[in-house]
Order: structure tokens, then sequence, then C-alpha cells
């Protein structure tokens, strides 16, 4: 687990130096949000519409209907 936000910045910064690009996977994005940050914060940091992350993490619509 992450200790702080300054942590985290040099994680992603690393990952983009490694040639990580937007969009970045759903499990990152979705390790972004577990670790508390909000759809704004992580749509800010990548300067990407607050949608668009939105759409990334949203589930696909086959996984919502197994679970029902």
């Amino acid at each position: 687990m992450l200790r702080n936000r300054d942590e985290l910045d040099s994680l992603l910064m690393q990952a983009f130096e490694e040639g990580v690009s937007w969009p970045i996977e759903r499990p990152s994005l979705n390790a972004l949000s577990d670790m508390g940050l909000t759809i704004d914060q992580i749509a800010q940091y990548f300067s990407v519409d607050p949608v668009e992350v939105r759409a990334v993490l949203k589930p696909p619509a086959i996984a919502a209907t197994r679970r029902s």
C-alpha cells in the first residue's frame, strides 16, 4: 500500500518514463481509485476528461450481468 501521494506520483512518473501511455488499462485505473483518488483527480493527472476515466472504470456489461 502506498503511504502518500508523493509516492504515487513518483510511481506514475516512473511508469510513463517506461513507456506507459493513456489510456492506461482498467486494472491500473481501479488501483488508483482504490487508493482514494477521485475520478476528477485521475482525469486531471492524465489531462483527460473525467468522462473518459469514468467510461474506462465502468465494468463491462457482460461482467455486470453475470453478477446479478
